[in-house]
């Protein structure tokens, strides 16, 4: 029987958006649905499955933090359909951490809530 050798994996390389890139990006998404990741993207550097774990006891208004506690991934089933998966922990120990709420943020948010 003659051995298969597994492909490796692309190495994935993120880019870095300059001051620029990133006040373009906030002002494009001004009045969109994608507002509020994007904006958690921008200033806390929040990964996507963190952004979907957010849940609103996670944001405290009063002390202005911001708590990340879950995140929800996608998974696919044997037949191809796709899933949701929450996880009720971060992903390590190091992603289990708060963020001061910043006054963009919080406003944004509030207006979100309401």
């Amino acid at each position: 029987m003659e051995y298969i050798i597994k492909p490796k994996k692309a190495l994935y390389k993120s880019e870095i958006l300059n001051e620029k890139e990133v006040e373009n990006l906030l002002k494009v998404c001004n009045g969109t649905m994608m507002k509020i990741p994007i904006y958690m993207a921008c200033f806390y550097g929040l990964r996507r499955s963190e952004m979907l774990g957010l849940k609103w006891n996670a944001i405290d208004f009063e002390s202005n933090t911001i708590t990340v506690r879950y995140s929800v991934t996608n998974c696919r089933t044997k037949n191809g359909t796709v899933c949701r998966t929450f996880k009720d922990e971060a992903k390590t120990s190091s992603s289990y951490r708060s963020f001061p709420l910043l006054k963009e943020i919080k406003e944004i948010l509030i207006e979100q809530k309401q």
